[in-house]
């Protein structure tokens, strides 16, 4: 009741220290010597190069068969991550994932459906969607089947933790920034039929799902990359006709894009990547997220911030004014009826 504010400080420090001590055995942690080492694998791949590592996926890759690691610890399995590229470990390194949707659920739905089919497609089925996704290197825990090597070039074969890695280059993959030759488009659950499709070409060809069936023939042209960055791209176009600039950027609503400066619309194409329509001639084409919702969001947050204390100082100051609460004041009945007695008896 005296400092009511520093006991529950205490509180919650001793809460906190609590979860430290008693959580801690369940905390998982591993000797940082095995992850100060860079992988062998980064001899095999270039910076800036498009991977998509099969294990995350579950594709051509087992991380949980038995027998597979020298104990049941977790920590072999990160280790395992840190020595095969996986997602958290090359991005350090400069190499950007195909199909590494996030754990909040923040990709669209083709993002989702493309990373799940790579589980239950044949190799050759599913080389050809990483084809089409821009795609340059695959890494996976075996080798490929027979039937698809003709659509790979095998880079490197090394040992890893209870089995080894296979660094496969593809051999025809859709350029990371690229201008249709051929649009198709229909219903969006075709999309996979359209793109597995054998007359569909991944370097010329692109599918915009959600959209009447129609297959149209466009101007193509060259598409050229000054600059480029985590959350921006410009690119500069030139074609003889109208026609779809596809990157190889998964498609999220909080990118934009213009055309020559002015607004231009983003579409999600084949299994959720990013296209922009750019007409006839030569254009500049900037995209780039954009970040004022999320600006406007923080600072609504702020100013909420700065009114719950303001509201907990203005009462701490009126409650000064008029004295502590604590204070509780004697009944005024029983002031009285005690003065009566006391008269009473005096008479």
């Amino acid at each position: 009741r005296r400092a009511p504010r520093l006991a529950g400080s205490m509180i919650l420090v001793v809460h906190a220290a609590s979860q430290i001590v008693l959580l801690r055995p369940l905390l998982v942690t591993d000797e940082t010597a095995a992850y100060r080492t860079p992988s062998p694998a980064l001899a095999y791949l270039d910076p800036g190069e498009r991977v998509a590592h099969g294990c995350p996926l579950s594709f051509a890759c087992d991380l949980g068969r038995p027998g597979t690691y020298p104990d049941l610890r977790m920590s072999w399995i990160e280790r395992r991550g840190w020595l095969e590229l996986f997602p958290f470990a090359g991005v350090q390194h400069g190499l950007r994932y195909v199909y590494n949707t996030s754990p909040e659920g923040l990709d669209t739905v083709l993002v989702f459906a493309g990373g799940r089919a790579l589980r239950e497609l044949d190799d050759a089925s599913a080389l050809r969607l990483l084809a089409a996704s821009a795609v340059d290197v695959v890494l996976i825990g075996r080798a490929v089947d027979p039937a698809a090597r003709e659509l790979v070039r095998l880079r490197a074969r090394l040992p890893s933790i209870g089995g080894e890695l296979w660094i496969y280059e593809i051999r025809e993959p859709a350029e990371e920034v690229r201008l249709a030759v051929r649009v198709r488009s229909g219903d969006t659950r075709r999309v996979l039929v359209e793109i597995l499709h054998p007359d569909f070409d991944p370097v010329r060809d692109v599918f915009l799902p959600g959209r009447e069936a129609a297959v149209e023939t466009a101007a193509g042209g060259e598409a050229i990359v000054r600059s480029e960055s985590w959350e921006a791209l410009r690119v500069a176009t030139s074609s003889r006709g109208a026609t779809l600039l596809v990157s190889g950027r998964a498609w999220l609503p909080l990118y934009r894009a213009t055309v020559d400066g002015a607004p231009a619309r983003t579409l999600q194409a084949n299994m959720g990547q990013l296209a922009v329509p750019v007409p006839a001639g030569e254009h500049e084409v900037e995209i780039w997220v954009d970040r004022r919702p999320f600006h406007a969001a923080l600072a609504v947050a702020l100013a909420g911030a700065v009114g719950l204390v303001a509201i907990a100082l203005a009462g701490g100051a009126r409650g000064h004014a008029h004295g502590s609460p604590c204070q509780t004041p004697e009944p005024v009945g029983e002031s009285v009826g005690s003065a009566g007695r006391r008269a009473t008896g005096s008479v």
